[in-house]
């Protein structure tokens, strides 16, 4: 090998370095630690002895030791050709197989930042997909239990856990690779980057699936391993936006009334990151970003006042999808349906956010001074998805035999019942229609282990919807023109005696509130 083949095999590695963009570069430059340059330097020394050794041997400059009869350096060019491939193998294993030094994660952080703010967040992702991943969802899925020592017992053994940290940063710093070091960046990287606000408003529209694939993960809190309201705040942004893999996610949910088959899961991994495990919906308190985020929007529908569309007829059947609210409304319509079916009793999933929908929407509708409501406009749609919504899913509790769920829903309707009622711009139609719905709830019931309670939850509230409903109050009123106005043939006998279930109804509500039966 001659001098004019090594020097051109170094040049060869100066020129892919060269070649490599300037953010790549800087990136795999962070790998090195200040001992790998020493190394780097020690070997292009060795590379220029060899290849000049018989110059430095003339002057008498070399090592005696390496030079002997029957061994050393006889042809000491070939070991500048096998320094120069070992270097060129060094250099692959930085690059491809190491994995940053210990020493070297504040540098990357900052790094990291500096590209956030740069707006290169498509290849600050991609380095998050390719070098933490993996570690972060293995800190997700076995995170460090909090040992609970007591104090005296720590004072006296600090000295020791000083000695043990100390002990295991020698560790990172010797094995990059290791998992205690790649722990720590997976940590520092799911808190410091992927849970900035920043991050998150810059990456949640342009790349909304490389979170929800650590969402899956979000279980349990132990130890402070899930940043506080990372979910929320990715949710908050893609409503804001009405991202569109979202809306085609609940669009595709819609056909799914008795819960979602598994190839909707597979397909939908914003909504399956959320409720294939439920769990991870009651940690990460989900129903917070749908309802506040319709609730903001329609306080800026209020504001508009009779120039609010909510008023209008909508031009197009879709047209609903326009709004946040329809959204949050299909949101909370799955995750009731699948708590329901799978009987989840881990939280009731504060289905005051729902009461809360319909309520600002009848202010809307109460704000629209003189303008006439129609029963087909924007805003009494929404009342009636609302409310239709809530008698399927009693209907499904009825089905499912669910205990827990029923007084939850049937307390958020009574509510919502009193609030149409009470409300002067929705037409006495609507409002009888409403109150129908229920007494027609109450005797199409399905007979299994959970009907006679869920019968006696809407007799109470049929009596009386809520706490605020008032005595003679508008409610009253039109219970006796839904009354009247109600069907009762079915629920009678072919000699014109009702059945016991209707009987009871008669009983315990109509006679009692004063109504002629």
């Amino acid at each position: 090998m001659t001098i004019s083949d090594i020097i051109t095999l170094i040049s060869l590695v100066i020129a892919i370095v060269a070649l490599i963009s300037e953010r790549n570069r800087k990136h795999l430059l962070l790998k090195f630690q200040y001992v790998d340059y020493v190394v780097l330097a020690i070997a292009f020394l060795l590379i220029n002895y060899f290849v000049f050794y018989h110059s430095f041997y003339a002057r008498g400059w070399y090592i005696k030791q390496l030079y002997f009869n029957g061994f050393g350096l006889k042809n000491p060019k070939n070991y500048a050709y096998i320094t120069s491939l070992m270097v060129l193998a060094f250099l692959y294993a930085k690059f491809e197989l190491f994995f940053y030094p210990s020493i070297r994660r504040a540098k990357v952080i900052a790094y990291y930042r500096q590209l956030l703010e740069n707006g290169e967040t498509t290849f600050l992702m991609d380095l998050i997909e390719r070098y933490h991943k993996n570690d972060i969802i293995r800190v997700l899925r076995t995170p460090i239990q909090a040992k609970k020592d007591d104090d005296l017992l720590f004072e006296a053994m600090q000295e020791k856990f000083e000695f043990k940290e100390l002990l295991w940063s020698s560790y990172r710093m010797l094995f990059p690779n290791s998992w205690s070091n790649r722990r720590l960046y997976g940590e520092t990287v799911l808190h410091g980057i992927i849970a900035d606000v920043s991050f998150i408003a810059f990456a949640a529209n342009m790349r909304p699936y490389f979170f929800s694939q650590y969402f899956f993960y979000f279980k349990q809190n132990i130890n402070n391993v899930i940043p506080d309201d990372l979910i929320n705040l990715f949710f908050a942004e893609l409503l804001e936006q009405k991202n569109h893999w979202l809306k085609k996610e609940l669009l595709k949910s819609t056909g799914n009334d008795y819960g979602q088959p598994e190839w909707f899961w597979e397909r939908n991994k914003l909504l399956s990151s959320l409720l294939c495990d439920l769990d991870v919906a009651k940690t990460n308190k989900i129903w917070k970003p749908f309802g506040e985020s319709a609730q903001r929007e329609l306080r800026d529908e209020l504001q508009l006042g009779k120039e609010s569309k909510l008023l209008r007829e909508p031009p197009y059947d879709e047209f609903l999808w326009e709004y946040r609210l329809m959204y949050s409304i299909q949101f909370f319509h799955i995750l009731l349906i699948e708590a329901i079916i799978r009987k989840y009793k881990g939280t009731h999933f504060f289905l005051a956010y729902y009461w809360y929908l319909g309520q600002d929407v009848l202010k809307v509708i109460d704000n629209s001074v003189s303008v006439k409501i129609h029963d087909n406009t924007l805003a009494i749609q929404f009342i009636k998805i609302i409310t239709h919504n809530l008698y399927f899913w009693v209907q499904l509790c009825v089905s499912n035999e669910n205990k827990e769920r029923y007084f939850d829903i049937l307390r958020c309707w009574g509510n919502l019942l009193n609030d149409i009622c009470n409300n002067s711009s929705v037409s006495d139609d609507i409002k009888i229609s409403e109150v129908s719905s229920l007494m027609t709830l109450y005797c199409t019931l399905d007979n299994s282990s959970v009907s006679d309670s869920i019968s006696a939850e809407i007799l109470k509230h049929l009596n009386k919807p809520c706490a605020l409903t008032k005595s003679g109050g508008e409610y009253y009123r039109i219970m006796k023109l839904a009354w009247r106005k109600f069907d009762k043939v079915p629920y009678r006998d072919h000699s014109g005696n009702n059945y016991s279930f209707f009987q009871k109804l008669i009983d315990e509500v109509i006679i009692p509130i004063g109504i002629t039966p």
